[in-house]
């Protein structure tokens, strides 16, 4: 039988003001797995597709508690465009998206 270890979740999208990449919505390894590199071959994969597909950047949120995530990130050459640009993510939840859709 086959089992799921890890995985990594993206859509392609578009910049306008670069054009196109890739949001990477989760990357999961489960804790047996961890530290035998199989998070970097999936990042490694996706940096592949998106040189394949001629994306410029790979987009991703870290929650400001997970440091370690961060600290790989970084290490792999990650920009925190919260701290370099200043953005600010926004979202709308469901009943805002009804009363939105309604109006």
């Amino acid at each position: 039988m086959t089992k799921l270890i890890g995985y990594a979740l993206y859509f392609k999208k578009y910049s306008t003001f670069e054009g196109r990449s890739i949001y990477l919505e989760d990357i999961y390894v489960t804790p047996a797995f961890r530290k035998q590199g199989i998070g970097m071959s999936l990042l490694k994969n996706l940096a592949q597709l998106a040189i394949s597909e001629k994306c410029v950047r790979i987009d991703f949120c870290v929650l400001s508690w997970n440091k370690s995530a961060i600290d790989f990130y970084e290490k792999l050459g990650a920009v925190d465009i919260t701290k370099l640009e200043d953005w600010h993510y926004f979202r709308i939840f469901n009943e805002q998206i009804k009363k939105l859709a309604s109006c």
